[in-house]
């Protein structure tokens, strides 16, 4: 299944898709795979480490150029604005995916972790595109790895994924954003009941878009006999913000750790202060690694202060499991809402409605009311992420 042949028939398959999709969006793939594919090998043969260190950050400062050029469009003349912006969505997300991907396989043939790919497994590697679009972010040894062992497919358990991912998608995330851009959308201000449906509508709707589009990665893969690692493991039902962390985005958590965050703390493991700084540091980096605004910024800075606060603090042990859940997702949504406002302004004006207006009993039911459907399908949702799906794990552990 897997010969040369196969591998070409499916790599050909991926740049029909690209080609279909919009033609653009093979750009800044191609570079990636020709550019890494060359530092890569430059890396592997060549046969004194402080040129091979040397080639290593040439290598990721240029895969680290190419995303900001493409995550952050504002940066380019207005002429490669306009080629550009109607592609924006794909390419938002897609880019930062393969080449967190590409700095990973220049880190792992760096320290003689794994060899480096050949074209034509390049081509194969990045031929999974459905991953793309969310994740999950995968080291190229894992699925070399499984390459080797000539894996089988499992389509009955890949159609089952992919469903579930499709479900939670489609209705279940499209349900939740009539709600969340009802509470975003420019306006003056929004009540106490519009601020919270919204805030916590924004939270499932990004849950379910991100976790359905991962199930779907992985659904496409299992059909071609490769397992993906886990992207989200019930991160909603965490009971602090660190255990939130590290169950929401998985592969993106863990390629931070092994790429960024240890490198770092090994050098600051006896001081409490650099360790503290480092962690705060790294949601400021998450932050900005959604876009460059102000927003993003205060997105990680109020991560990286929750995390932070519960490393100093234990008093919050003592507090009841479903009292510090409450807590926690309350915790989460608000930081989550830099992500959806325009800007700063409106985010202290939804603060403002969240914890300043106080009116509890002036409960609005005319936006429920007039999507009623969309109201259930949120219920189901829900239901789905508080009871269902943590059985549903079980079961897979």
């Amino acid at each position: 299944m897997h010969s040369i042949l196969a591998q070409s028939i499916l790599t050909l398959t991926a740049v029909v898709f690209f080609l279909w999709k919009d033609w653009v969006e093979l750009i800044p793939l191609s570079l990636t795979i020709l550019l890494n594919y060359f530092w890569a090998r430059l890396i592997y043969r060549l046969p004194f480490p402080n040129a091979r260190k040397l080639v290593l950050w040439i290598g990721i400062a240029q895969n680290l150029s190419l995303l900001v050029v493409y995550r952050h469009l504002q940066i380019l003349p207005d002429e490669v604005q306009t080629l550009l912006s109607p592609r924006t969505f794909f390419l938002h997300y897609a880019v930062s995916i393969y080449i967190f991907e590409a700095i990973s396989i220049l880190f792992d043939v760096y320290r003689k972790e794994a060899h480096p790919p050949t074209m034509l497994e390049f081509g194969y590697f990045y031929s999974f595109f459905p991953r793309f679009f969310a994740g999950p972010i995968i080291r190229f040894q894992l699925f070399a790895n499984q390459l080797v062992q000539n894996p089988r497919s499992q389509i009955k358990n890949g159609l089952r994924l992919l469903l579930l991912g499709l479900a939670l998608n489609l209705p279940l995330a499209e349900a939740f954003r009539v709600f969340a851009d009802y509470a975003f959308a420019p306006k003056a201000e929004v009540s106490f009941s519009e601020a919270w449906i919204g805030t916590i509508a924004f939270l499932f709707q990004t849950y379910f878009t991100f976790s359905g589009y991962a199930l779907v990665a992985s659904g496409v893969a299992l059909c071609f006999g490769f397992q993906y690692p886990e992207n989200f493991r019930t991160p909603l039902l965490a009971t602090s913000v660190t255990e939130f962390w590290n169950r929401w985005n998985l592969t993106l958590g863990n390629w931070i750790k092994a790429y960024f965050y240890l490198p770092w703390a090994l050098h600051f493991k006896n001081s409490k202060f650099a360790s503290g700084a480092l962690l705060f540091s790294t949601m400021v980096f998450i932050g900005l690694w959604h876009g460059l605004e102000l927003k993003h910024l205060c997105f990680g800075i109020w991560f990286g202060a929750w995390l932070i606060f519960e490393q100093v603090d234990r008093y919050h042990e003592k507090i009841p499991p479903v009292l510090k859940g409450i807590f926690t997702f309350c915790i989460v949504a608000v930081g989550f809402q830099f992500l959806a406002v325009r800007n700063v302004d409106q985010s202290i004006l939804l603060l403002n409605s969240l914890f300043a207006r106080f009116d509890v009993l002036n409960i609005s039911f005319e936006l429920i009311q007039s999507h009623p459907w969309h109201g259930i399908l949120s219920v189901v949702g829900i239901l789905y992420t508080f009871f269902l799906e943590p059985k549903m794990t079980l079961r897979k552990g």
